[in-house]
């Protein structure tokens, strides 16, 4: 199984590299995150709700391994930080679950084109939206909600979130149509 996650994650790095997304840490575990809950990739990765949004500490360990395996490197960009990308051996991982992955990549370009252009504060909002929507589905007022477990969110930008993600789902349906 291991494998075949290393394998998506790959995948899901390429396709956002090539649409401009920055590729730190943050913005691979918040479009895990949408990978795994909005499209039904199976990453079988545990997320919790954490200081900024969902977080996965498996993905976290997952991405030391994959880099102690060379599947992924680390790219410094000044000023902000490292960007992960792919490794001296992610074509040789990549080659042999190829028919694997292509069975995914439309979830995993989806993913990709909604969420690449956007900041990590930005990420942070959508995937805490999303993790309100799928974990509070009685809750009427999802953005109130949204700004009880995290204040720096006002209510406003919840709603924002939350009708965007909305939006996101909808269109992730209908991926498999």
């Amino acid at each position: 199984m291991k494998a075949k996650r290393y394998a998506l994650l790959l995948a899901l790095l390429k396709a956002m590299d090539e649409r401009g997304s920055w590729c730190g840490e943050t913005h691979v575990q918040k479009a895990s995150y949408f990978l795994q809950v909005a499209t039904n990739v199976p990453l079988d990765l545990d997320f919790i709700l954490y200081k900024h949004g969902p977080y996965s500490f498996d993905l976290h360990e997952g991405l030391g391994d994959m880099r102690a395996r060379l599947l992924i490197d680390v790219k410094q960009r000044a000023p902000y930080g490292p960007s992960l990308i792919p490794g001296p051996s992610a074509q040789v991982l990549a080659d042999g679950l190829s028919d694997y992955v292509a069975a995914h990549n439309l979830a995993i370009d989806f993913v990709a084109q909604k969420l690449s252009g956007h900041g990590v504060v930005d990420l942070e909002r959508l995937a805490t939206a999303l993790y309100v929507i799928r974990n509070y589905t009685a809750e009427e007022d999802k953005a109130g909600l949204m700004n009880a477990l995290k204040p720096h969110v006002t209510k406003d930008r919840a709603a924002e979130a939350i009708d965007e993600v909305e939006k996101i789902l909808e269109q992730a349906g209908r991926l498999g149509s």
